[in-house]
């Protein structure tokens, strides 16, 4: 078989269920009260402009006047690490800090592809410390809230809302430590 899945070992495999869910950050016994702390990303399929009735209605017009918008034959993959355009495999640790890294990681990509050149890691602990939701230092700093919480989720959007705005400092010269402590740290913008 040419496509079988091959299975190792990582850093979760001998973890109970209990571990991995509070490595995750999950709160079983009150599993609502994240979601409903965090705002609705404002970007969300429910809008009425680009949402996804909208892009039904639009493919299905095109199929029936017999233009397709050629998005599956085109490319079957695309490789941005084989192309050297992507960094390492990163990792989180005990922070849910997801948003930041995916944040970082796409805009590391994308810089690095239009400037034909390898990768610059961007600084993760830098969005998750001065974007912080409900921290006066934070709005102090910068005038206003950036409506992220840190180690408790966030979006990507705002990350590069706050990074256009602020700026992006590098993972060398602000590395990341909120994997080992699960907790933010003071903004050092």
């Amino acid at each position: 078989m040419s496509n079988a899945a091959t299975y190792a070992h990582n850093s979760f495999s001998d973890m109970t269920t209990s571990e991995f869910q509070k490595h995750l950050g999950l709160q079983p016994k009150d599993p609502n009260a994240r979601v409903q702390s965090m705002p609705r990303h404002p970007g969300g399929r429910n809008q009425t402009t680009g949402g996804r009735g909208n892009r039904d209605r639009v493919n299905q017009q095109a199929r029936s006047s017999g233009r397709g918008r050629g998005l599956v034959a085109d490319a079957v993959t695309v490789d941005h690490v084989k192309d050297g355009f992507m960094g390492e495999v990163k990792q989180q640790g005990g922070c849910g800090s997801c948003w930041a890294f995916a944040a970082n990681s796409a805009l590391e990509g994308y810089i690095a592809k239009k400037g034909n050149t390898t990768p610059v890691r961007l600084s993760e602990q830098h969005l998750v410390d001065c974007t912080l939701t409900n921290n006066s230092y934070n709005e102090s700093l910068f005038g206003k809230t950036y409506g992220l919480w840190g180690c408790n989720g966030g979006w990507m959007s705002y990350a590069w809302w706050f990074q256009q705005e602020q700026g992006i400092m590098l993972d060398s010269d602000y590395p990341y430590t909120s994997g080992t402590s699960g907790r933010e740290t003071q903004c050092a913008h």
